[in-house]
């Protein structure tokens, strides 16, 4: 069996690998060992280059670390209601949606 798939910018990647991993299963019993391992391999390769997703944004007084190593606590303080996350290097605020890529550090309350 041949296996074709046509990846173009207007599709989201994201849908592949479950497409691909629902793919390998109708595949069954009734498919080369071979088959079924391609294309589970082409789902897994596919997902290590997804971004991960976003955290929800937490609550007053975490701590996230950003893409750059900084980290921000959201102080509930800032220039306006939206700027309430405190850049503990520069002592800048920002907002959460311009953080880039956070991990939690810690939870706040």
């Amino acid at each position: 069996m041949k296996i074709e798939l046509e990846l173009t910018d207007h599709y989201r990647l994201d849908f592949y690998p479950a497409a691909l991993r629902r793919a390998a299963q109708h595949l069954g019993d009734s498919a080369n060992p071979n088959e079924y391992a391609v294309v589970m391999e082409v789902a897994e390769q596919i997902e290590a280059h997804l971004p991960k997703p976003r955290i929800p944004e937490p609550g007053l007084y975490s701590v996230v670390r950003d893409g750059n190593g900084w980290d921000w606590v959201r102080s509930g303080v800032g220039v306006s209601t939206t700027c309430e996350w405190l850049c503990c290097e520069t002592g800048d605020f920002g907002n959460w949606p311009n953080i880039d890529s956070p991990v939690l550090i810690h939870e706040g309350i």
